[in-house]
Order: C-alpha cells, then sequence, then structure tokens
C-alpha cells in the first residue's frame, strides 16, 4: 500500500471570477479579432478544468500505490496545462496586435499574462515531480513528462 502523500504542487483553481471578467469582454466584443480573442480565451478556461480534474487523481493513486497510473495522470496534466498556455499564449498576441488596447480589454489583458505566467511555472514542477516519482519507481518516463522536465532545466 502507498503512503500519505501531500500534494506536490498547486494547480491554479479554476476561477468562476475569471470566466465573468472574459464573459463581460465577450459581451463589449464588436469585431472579429475579440471575438477570436474570446474564443482563445474560453478554449484556454476548458483546458484548466481538465487540469483542475487531473490533478485531482495525482494524489489519491499515489497515495494507493498506484504509481504508473498517477505518473500517468501527469502526463495528461502536462499536455493539458501546455493546451492552456498556448491557448493564453495566443490571446496575448493577438491582443498586442491591437494598435491600442481600449480600456475593456485591460484586466483581461494582465489576467491573460498572470495565467501564462502561473502556467508557465507549473509545468516544471509537473515535470519535477514525474521525474521523481519516475526514479524513485523505475519507471520510464512519459514523453510529455520528459519535455516539461527539459523545460525546467533549460530555464535554470
Amino acid at each position: 500500500m502507498g503512503t500519505q502523500a501531500k500534494q506536490p504542487f498547486a494547480v491554479p483553481e479554476f476561477s468562476p471570477q475569471r470566466v465573468r471578467l472574459w464573459a463581460t469582454f465577450a459581451r463589449q466584443a464588436s469585431r472579429g479579432e475579440e471575438m477570436s480573442m474570446v474564443s482563445w480565451a474560453f478554449l484556454a478556461f476548458w483546458w484548466e478544468l481538465h487540469m483542475v480534474s487531473s490533478f485531482a487523481r495525482v494524489v489519491p493513486n499515489v497515495e494507493a500505490g498506484y504509481i504508473p497510473d498517477a505518473v500517468g495522470w501527469l502526463n495528461m496534466l502536462v499536455q493539458e496545462t501546455g493546451h492552456a498556455l498556448w491557448q493564453w499564449r495566443e490571446v496575448l498576441r493577438q491582443m498586442a496586435s491591437q494598435e491600442a488596447l481600449p480600456a475593456h480589454y485591460r484586466d483581461c489583458f494582465e489576467d491573460a499574462q498572470q495565467q501564462v505566467a502561473r502556467l508557465s511555472a507549473l509545468l516544471p514542477q509537473i515535470g519535477a515531480y514525474g521525474l521523481m516519482l519516475c526514479s524513485q519507481y523505475d519507471l520510464l518516463i512519459p514523453p510529455d513528462l520528459q519535455q516539461a522536465v527539459m523545460v525546467e532545466a533549460a530555464a535554470s
């Protein structure tokens, strides 16, 4: 049987307040570019919901001694985090291409910047934890976890 595992890192909780912020932005959107930004943001939210779900499966699997399953969920979490990160970066790219940010963009722009920073910091943490489990239990490192570990090494 496994041991009592503590949470190795924190996945940002899904925030209805952030969704409301972007829904307000969507109500004010009047151009195709703005609707595109909203679409990217809501796709990112979709991935973030999946991140929370995958993360919720990691610690119980470790505690139950199902380390290969926990590693699988960590690998899935890396994929989901990468997708959400890509979506938020696309939002920022599109916002930055606007000549001047209207006032109603600013809060959303800041939210996207903060989420990119959070998710960018999260990826190497997931990778490091996955690497530790794989090393400790002599498991092969799944490709996406391996990539997250390489991101951490490149950042060092």
